[in-house]
């Protein structure tokens, strides 16, 4: 009976243990956690006084978010502490000074500044309103089997906006037309009449080149033409009679092959392009024209003529006055239709552009 009263006793106090545990519960896990609070409570206070000592100081290792900064390339791009102030020269803006374009220069020195293709296109419509007078005298003799081919010429390249007028062989419609006030911008003399011809009518034509004229000489017989006329023209183009040229009846065709000069002759190239070398078909026989050479120092040219290593000599197609005249020293008929009405219309081409060049 002794022994319960003991049990009762270590009841009680077990119940007393327990409830001291509840009141005061084990501190080993409360403890590690206020630790862990205490140090990053610490750390935080650390890294406060560190980002008040360096503001702008980055860390050292940015997190998988940041973005790593300019310090941390080889070539830092610049912040917003290094752009100037407007006291400073402006960076330029689309607005302040636009990018220029790529411009190409319309023209270099010594070039038209007009577009080629309409300056030609205007240059065709000038020469089909020119003003032209022609003598064309193809008469053997009084015998007229041969067609003159200056009309086809002109018909060929259709002008017909201006006044044309081919007087033929009558030297006195070409006077009456010469004065009679028409500002002609191409004048024609073309003699392959074996009958005597009074070049005379070339001296009519001076007061036209002071202006400017242009002027298309076809003479075959100037080595035995002593007037003033065939003096006048080879005294203006400075050339002179180098040798006649003859055609007897058992000639060889190559004896009368003629060339260009110049590989880029506009002549035998503008607008047409003339199968060189030019062959005769042959319809005079004996004296059949001249060939020609150059004064020395004479700003004249020769277009074509016989091969040669002087290029000064054997001329029988020159041009002077700065390409407005042109002096042809063979006939027209010895050579075929179709390559002296391309060559003629380059002839007219030629002078005719060169006229207008100089002429408002």
């Amino acid at each position: 009976m002794r022994i319960r009263p003991l049990m009762y006793v270590a009841l009680i106090l077990s119940l007393l243990f327990f409830n001291a545990c509840a009141l005061f519960p084990s501190p080993t896990p409360d403890a590690a956690l206020i630790q862990q609070t205490v140090n990053a409570a610490a750390q935080q206070t650390l890294d406060a006084k560190a980002q008040e000592a360096s503001p702008t100081q980055p860390s050292s290792t940015p997190t998988e978010t940041e973005t790593p900064t300019a310090t941390q390339t080889a070539t830092p791009e610049p912040t917003l502490t290094d752009t100037p102030t407007p006291t400073d020269t402006p960076i330029p803006t689309m607005t302040d000074t636009p990018t220029p374009e790529m411009v190409f220069p319309t023209a270099l020195p010594g070039m038209a500044t007009k577009d080629p293709v309409a300056k030609t296109q205007d240059m065709q419509s000038r020469i089909k309103t020119a003003n032209i007078l022609i003598f064309e005298d193809v008469a053997d003799g009084g015998e007229t089997e041969l067609v003159g081919r200056i009309d086809r010429v002109i018909e060929y390249m259709g002008i017909t906006g201006g006044k044309v007028v081919n007087a033929h062989e009558r030297v006195a419609t070409f006077e009456r037309f010469l004065k009679d006030g028409t500002p002609w911008d191409l004048i024609i003399i073309a003699n392959e009449s074996r009958r005597s011809f009074n070049t005379n009518l070339i001296t009519l034509t001076i007061p036209f080149l002071k202006q400017k004229t242009a002027l298309i000489v076809e003479a075959w017989n100037l080595d035995e033409d002593y007037n003033t006329g065939a003096s006048f023209i080879m005294d203006y183009c400075g050339i002179r009679v180098e040798k006649n040229w003859y055609r007897s009846e058992d000639y060889k065709p190559e004896q009368f092959l003629f060339y260009n000069f110049a590989q880029n002759e506009p002549l035998f190239f503008y607008p047409n392009r003339i199968n060189i070398p030019v062959r005769p078909t042959v319809y005079w026989m004996g004296d059949v024209g001249d060939l020609m050479n150059l004064y020395p120092g004479s700003r004249s040219r020769f277009a074509g003529g016989l091969i040669s290593n002087d290029p000064s000599r054997y001329g029988i197609i020159t041009v002077c006055d700065e390409g407005r005249v042109i002096v042809q020293t063979f006939s027209t008929h010895d050579y075929s239709y179709w390559d002296t009405i391309t060559l003629w219309e380059n002839y007219i081409t030629h002078v005719l552009s060169n006229h207008f060049n100089v002429k408002p």
